[in-house]
């Protein structure tokens, strides 16, 4: 985390040995890997832990899938939007120009599956692009916790189950999840390098830029990952912004200085992340002659999240009817009928949606539901575990702060999957569990240092009772 001192210099715990927060309150600028002159020492950490993220992902993808990916129900809508994407005809959908789902993830399918022959190349693609998001988890909590958190949570990312399972499916979620996370990975390491710079550096400009790009790259594979993604980045610079986690410099106006940084960070950060959904919303404009800046899935979401009602396995929603008017309407025009109808039915019955909401949350953070079996059960359990060890960190008083933007990401998660459908799977928790990994590697070494604590307590009494014994 960013210099987590108290706003008084020189603040000291009760014993007045140690600052306050012990080893937490060390210096940023000795903890963050930017400081290190070595690369490759500072490169190794998040190499090594993608790496045996990516063992395990091969392991996974060759017992469970038998090496082979599969379909989703989304699968034949991806692959016919991707079979024109490289030449004239562009995205279409039926034989005419469409924004059923934003492009990156049809350009990926494009380029690595060409005729929509999803194999060996997709495959070993999906995996390696999955197995670096424990990469992303290890620096993310090494540049914004640091310590020993990077380890714990580098540890935690390459033994989630649900990384090397969504990877298997030719379906936009591991791209999008990993786009988001490397996002939030330039965000941070742009906050870092600013806080370890007395002078202007070309280096933070380039990381925030990097940050933006991908999150709008992220955004525009999975519109449901944009509350997730916004509300982190904000939150991150809001947790910088407060002033606590900034080093004070003495030879210059340390103050005005670093909210005038930060702030010019944050507009690099949002024209960065404009860019690419200025040009996706340009190419709607030009090819369906409307307003369209991420997809034409919006108002069938929020239809289905509206009528959506526990019914059978799990929580797989009752069959939701897709209205007979709407299906005779073209793209748009169907898109925008089905939200204003949606809205009209919150308007009209706003406790049946509210108590709808609420179940939805329940089953979101729940490890698991009704009918899913025992492997959907261990994999929310392991959820679970994240999200206590997140917890345990939200409550440590040295590093609570910290854990905000990645709070405010879980809120954002939270809010698109109650006003949507929730999967049965739980497929639309990954992005929430991704987020949680680096806080909770934070919360793992707060555990860690307790345990140490009293071990060493114990072991010292022991010796004093040897002594009086004696």
């Amino acid at each position: 985390m960013i210099d987590r001192r108290l706003d008084t210099p020189g603040a000291t715990s009760a014993g007045g040995s140690e600052p306050v927060g012990g080893r937490a309150a060390i210096e940023f600028t000795e903890r963050s890997g930017l400081r290190e002159r070595n690369t490759w020492k500072r490169l190794l950490g998040p190499i090594f832990t993608s790496a045996a993220s990516a063992v395990v992902h091969l392991v996974f993808f060759f017992v469970y899938f038998d090496g082979a990916l599969r379909s989703g129900g989304d699968t034949p809508v991806y692959e016919e939007l991707s079979r024109g994407f490289w030449t004239s005809h562009g995205m279409t959908l039926g034989g005419t120009p469409s924004a059923t789902y934003p492009p990156v993830y049809p350009a990926f399918l494009a380029a690595l599956a060409p005729g929509s022959r999803p194999g060996a190349l997709l495959a070993t693609a999906q995996l390696l692009v999955s197995a670096s998001i424990a990469g992303a988890v290890y620096s993310i909590a090494r540049y914004w916790f640091g310590g020993q958190a990077p380890l714990f949570a580098g540890i935690l990312s390459v033994v989630a189950p649900q990384l090397p399972f969504w990877a298997g499916f030719v379906l936009s979620d591991t791209l999008g999840i990993a786009l988001g996370i490397w996002g939030v990975w330039g965000v941070v390491a742009a906050l870092a390098c600013a806080a370890t710079e007395r002078k202007r550096n070309w280096k933070t400009v380039l990381l925030a830029a990097v940050g933006g790009i991908l999150v709008a790259l992220a955004i525009l594979t999975r519109p449901l990952n944009a509350p997730a993604l916004l509300f982190t980045s904000g939150g991150l610079f809001w947790t910088v912004r407060n002033g606590r986690y900034w080093p004070k410099w003495d030879a210059w106006d340390s103050v005005n200085r670093a909210k005038l940084s930060i702030v010019r960070l944050g507009l690099v950060f949002s024209i960065a992340m404009s860019l690419p959904i200025a040009v996706w919303t340009t190419r709607n404009a030009i090819e369906m002659k409307a307003f369209i800046p991420l997809s034409t899935r919006a108002g069938w979401q929020l239809w289905q999240g509206v009528l959506w009602d526990l019914h059978g396995r799990g929580t797989v929603g009752k069959d939701v009817y897709y209205p007979d008017e709407a299906g005779g309407m073209g793209e748009v025009e169907a898109d925008r009928y089905l939200i204003r109808r949606s809205l009209s039915e919150i308007q009209r019955n706003p406790a049946r949606f509210a108590q709808k909401f609420s179940t939805k949350v329940a089953f979101l953070w729940l490890p698991t539901a009704p009918g899913l079996g025992l492997g959907m059960l261990l994999s929310g359990m392991y959820f679970w575990v994240v999200a206590g060890l997140t917890a345990v960190a939200v409550l440590a008083t040295p590093t609570h702060r910290g854990v905000v933007a990645f709070g405010l990401g879980a809120l954002g998660v939270t809010v698109a999957v109650g006003v949507t459908i929730l999967d049965p799977d739980y497929r639309y928790r990954l992005p929430l569990l991704v987020l949680l990994l680096a806080p909770a590697g934070c919360g793992l070494e707060v555990l860690w240092d307790r345990m140490r604590r009293l071990y060493s307590l114990g072991a010292a009494r022991g010796v004093q009772h040897d002594r009086n014994a004696s």
